[in-house]
């Protein structure tokens, strides 16, 4: 699976970002095809960083119509990928200055 259609976006709310922050976590969207291990290797060649763990949790999840009949089933599209890095790394797109977020 390529990079592009792998890794869709990293996840920016105000729980990712604390984990960045204090706990090294990082979270992403990914394609509900790929596995923990093509996740890792996908950050690590992505952004030059050790990952220690990574974590997935299940995606959103759509009614889709098909067949003849025109059968409900239902189809996941992304799921989300919590990475851990090495200690002392970090990603510097989860950076937005601690200083900015205290003024």
């Amino acid at each position: 699976m390529s990079h592009a259609t792998a890794l869709l976006k990293p996840v920016l709310t105000e729980k990712s970002l604390r984990a960045a922050a204090t706990r090294r976590q990082y979270t992403f969207g990914v394609s509900a095809a790929v596995n923990k291990n093509q996740i890792k290797e996908l950050v690590e060649k992505l952004y030059q960083v050790k990952v220690v763990a990574v974590n997935t949790i299940g995606g959103r999840r759509q009614l889709q119509a098909t067949g003849r009949k025109r059968l409900r089933r239902v189809a996941t599209t992304m799921k989300k990928a919590v990475v851990e890095l090495a200690q002392n790394q970090t990603i510097s797109l989860f950076d937005f200055g601690e200083s900015q977020a205290k003024t």
